[in-house]
């Protein structure tokens, strides 16, 4: 077909300088308050541990069953909480390209382009390391007492967080930016291709000792994250083309293949194919196909009814996605010092997550009026 000819997605298609996507605006609202709610949970109700075992990171889990005297992970391997890195850089993929496209034109100086996409990343390293450091002198013992995986007791690194592991996987993405930012094939090839690379060394236990360290999966979990961004800028390619409801729909279908044959594998605690902490390729191919298809359901309704419009407060609270997130990370911690410790009642931790929700919304009308953008 003469569309697989080039690669290149429709010129228009990524011309649309300072056009926001009105559909990519409410996810990412919805993420911010999903995000909000899982932060909410966990610190306010006194852990995981005190979550519902699909609701919880698979750790969780694990501890709760070794504590009954069974040895063992999650069927699937893992719950709802373990999404959110995925559902993070799918985000992130999203945009990301058709970003540095509309840049690229609009500054005619890509390598200049590059340079600050580098720099940037490296930004977002500072602020993660800068608040891992916060975390650290308001905890209790100045120290983070758990590990970070069970299978290798031990693997911490204080100044590593999520936002950390974002910078880094786009210093890493640097040199690849030039080559795949503009061809779907291109960031298809390069995604396998990493992802290749990452199913082979991951389980190097070498490689482990000294990347797989931290928050996220330190370092290791970075290169797979790398390959799932640009697994993602290769499917928002395809929903930009000509006849992009049958591209992205047989792509996503070949998603949702790759993770039933990842289920058909033999998942042990001695070899995981599919584990949250661990960041396996399994745990990497099965978040981005439920995630995914999450999206596609969304994209569909979005097509079809809301034809790219911005839901009000909603699209705010999107078009502000850090922002949110750093009061995400604030409110999550004062709700066990504002009732002077865990919330027992599961109807105050609600009550609790929907009047953060309404401050949330408080703050987006001013945001949402003057269309205000606050770029950290």
């Amino acid at each position: 077909m003469k569309l697989f000819t080039s690669g290149k997605v429709s010129e228009s298609k990524l011309s649309s300088v300072g056009k926001r996507d009105g559909f990519v605006d409410n996810i990412r609202g919805l993420v911010v308050l999903l995000f909000l709610m899982s932060s909410v949970f966990v610190n306010s109700k006194g852990g995981e541990l005190a979550l519902p075992d699909f609701f919880a990171h698979t750790s969780a889990w694990e501890i709760i069953n070794v504590g009954k005297g069974i040895i063992g992970i999650k069927p699937f391997g893992f719950g709802l909480l373990d999404l959110g890195p995925i559902v993070f850089y799918f985000l992130i993929g999203v945009v990301a390209f058709l970003n540095i496209n509309n840049k690229a034109r609009q500054r005619g100086d890509a390598k200049g382009l590059y340079r600050s996409f580098f720099v940037r990343n490296l930004a977002i390293m500072g602020m993660g390391t800068i608040g891992c450091a916060i975390m650290i002198l308001l905890s209790n013992d100045g120290t983070f007492a758990e590990p970070v995986y069970s299978l290798t007791a031990g693997n911490v690194v204080y100044f590593w967080s999520g936002i950390t592991a974002v910078g880094f996987t786009g210093v890493l993405l640097t040199p690849l930016v030039p080559l795949v930012r503009k061809t779907w094939w291109a960031k298809l090839i390069a995604s396998l291709a990493i992802l290749t690379i990452y199913t082979l060394i991951s389980n190097n236990e070498i490689f482990l000792k000294f990347m797989a360290k931290g928050i996220e999966g330190g370092m290791s979990a970075c290169i797979g994250f790398a390959g799932a961004l640009l697994f993602v800028g290769f499917l928002a390619d395809l929903m930009r083309m000509k006849k992009s409801i049958i591209w992205y729909s047989l792509a996503s279908v070949a998603l949702v293949g790759a993770f039933i044959f990842v289920l058909s594998l033999p998942n042990t605690p001695e070899n995981p194919v599919l584990f949250y902490p661990r960041y396996t390729i399994g745990y990497i191919v099965g978040a981005l196909a439920v995630v995914n298809t999450v999206y596609y359901v969304l994209w569909i309704i979005n097509k079809f009814l809301l034809k790219n419009r911005a839901i009000p407060l909603l699209a705010a609270l999107g078009r502000n996605l850090l922002f949110f997130l750093m009061f995400t990370a604030f409110f999550s911690l004062l709700g066990p010092v504002f009732f002077g410790g865990p919330i027992e009642s599961w109807n105050t931790l609600l009550l609790y997550y929907f009047s953060c929700v309404l401050f949330y919304f408080i703050i987006a009308i001013p945001l949402e009026r003057r269309k205000i953008i606050i770029k950290l």
